[in-house]
């Protein structure tokens, strides 16, 4: 197995991390919701929430445990 050690920056804003079915990684400032297949913030929660990709990897076997907080 071959192994990379990579070093990412992360906003200060950021509390929470997840990974998408597709296997997309996103930072979020609010609790994400599981959707059909990726993780979102409702646009009745608040509009100016601030979210960003991080990455794209490989896809996780059940996304929806790909949820971590962030501080």
């Amino acid at each position: 197995m071959n192994t990379l050690k990579v070093e990412l920056i992360v906003p200060k804003w950021v509390n929470w991390m997840a990974v998408d079915e597709n296997g997309q990684c996103w930072m979020y400032e609010s609790k994400p919701i599981a959707n059909v297949d990726v993780w979102f913030i409702p646009f009745n929660v608040e509009r100016k929430r601030k979210f960003k990709k991080l990455y794209e990897g490989k896809p996780p076997k059940n996304w929806k445990e790909e949820l971590y907080t962030w501080s």
